[in-house]
């Protein structure tokens, strides 16, 4: 009876931990390896949970088995997986802990001896099992939406904070099992103190998340505020454009049916040599490719970097405007910006439609030695917690579009190679 007894026990704790992770994470594909990985540490505590092991040792082997389970059955980055981990293991001692006090109190009974019936085995497990997930549910829910983006400052802290609650709970339940102290309601205020120091250090993220999505949507506003500017000047400068050229044909058609060719040819010459390198032209058939180019011509004239543009695009052109912007804008920006450091200060823009696909090359000069990696750049920007956002909306941007997207480096250049279907996807036109 007592092996079936510790076995059931094991299976209400795996199923917990279950709920847990697949609210946290994906299961992987079904594979030898990934149920292994659930089977092998399930073995294992239904082995170790026969020998009744001290706290130690089942504090080091729980932490292994549920850390196996998580990174062989389920998929996620390795550092969410251990932090999960950990907050899972310090609501499951918290909650047991806790969980004997009330026994004890309840049944008038020791803090020691309070498991020595079936009976009592299993109402602490169930009610442990129940007040993990209690804990555990929202903490982690906090835990998953902070996560993202956080200086090394905040992540020391999230660490150190279950680890520090894991050992002052250990220690508790250490001192409990030696003494004879029976006054456990008194020590629910620790507990209850412990579990609100842990969801309170999650919780403190709330703020800080908050006011970095503020600074972000203010800089996006700022940047498309430029951006429009930017775009009025240049209708200006087309519209102004355009006038002149409609003058000077006025003008040489009227000499030319005067049979004044001379003059006519004079006059063309000097429109010809007259400076128009301040208004910059662009026109691929796509209204919102033309906008987004002929801002960022400008925006590189401001700062004399030397914009080389090749396009070849066909007429059939229905890219959805809202992740075309997204794209050309964060690439294009990105490239001048790294342009205007750099000593070369080049950007080219290569733009072609073939075979169904639009695909955008942007080369840009760097500083010399400088290799770029998109999944681990540096910034000098002043809140580097804003730094790679742009990287991450291309990417999306890209990947909703069914395209692909690929970085390399060559010659003190970067070049970003970006390939997308010319026609909306069913996805987009939904």
């Amino acid at each position: 009876m007592s092996l079936i007894l510790d076995i059931s026990i094991v299976i209400i704790e795996f199923i917990a931990l279950t709920i847990i992770f697949n609210y946290a994470f994906k299961f992987k594909k079904f594979s030898v390896l990934s149920f292994l990985g659930a089977l092998i540490p399930f073995l294992i505590l239904c082995f170790t949970s026969t020998f009744h092991l001290n706290s130690n040792a089942n504090l080091i082997i729980s932490i292994i088995c549920y850390t196996t389970f998580c990174f062989f059955s389920f998929e996620d980055k390795a550092t969410k997986k251990i932090a999960v981990v950990v907050i899972y293991y310090v609501c499951y001692i918290i909650s047991q802990t806790a969980t004997l006090l009330i026994l004890s109190q309840l049944f008038d009974d020791t803090y020691s001896d309070i498991l020595n019936t079936d009976f009592s085995l299993i109402l602490a497990a169930c009610s442990t099992t129940i007040l993990t997930l209690c804990l555990a549910f929202p903490m982690i829910k906090v835990f998953i939406k902070k996560q993202r983006n956080l200086p090394i400052k905040y992540w020391i802290l999230i660490i150190l904070c279950p680890l520090v609650t894991i050992l002052i709970v250990v220690i508790i339940d250490a001192i409990l099992m030696k003494s004879q102290f029976t006054n456990y309601a008194l020590l629910v205020i620790p507990y209850i103190g412990l579990v609100y120091i842990n969801v309170a250090i999650f919780d403190l993220f709330e703020t800080y998340s908050a006011q970095l999505k503020y600074g972000i949507a203010q800089k996006t506003i700022e940047h498309y505020n430029k951006n429009y500017t930017l775009l009025k000047e240049n209708e200006k400068e087309i519209r102004r454009l355009k006038h002149d050229i409609r003058k000077h044909l006025d003008i040489v058609y009227s000499l030319v049916k005067n049979g004044d060719t001379d003059t006519a040819l004079t006059h063309l010459s000097d429109i010809k040599n007259k400076n128009y390198s301040d208004t910059f032209v662009v026109y691929t058939q796509n209204q919102t490719i033309d906008s987004i180019i002929n801002i960022e011509i400008k925006k590189a004239k401001l700062k004399n970097i030397n914009f080389k543009i090749d396009m070849e695009l066909g007429h059939d052109i229905t890219v959805s405007s809202s992740n075309i912007t997204t794209i050309l804008f964060n690439i294009l920006d990105n490239a001048i910006e790294a342009a205007d450091k750099s000593e070369a200060k080049e950007v080219s823009l290569h733009i072609h439609s073939d075979a169904g696909m639009i695909k955008f090359i942007v080369k840009n000069s760097t500083v010399k030695g400088l290799l770029f990696d998109p999944d681990n750049c540096k910034t000098d920007k002043e809140n580097s917690s804003e730094h790679g956002y742009g990287i991450k909306s291309v990417k999306k941007a890209v990947k909703d579009m069914n395209g692909i997207i690929k970085y390399s480096n060559e010659n003190d250049n970067v070049i970003v190679f970006i390939s997308i279907p010319q026609k909306l996807s069913d996805s987009e036109e939904n």
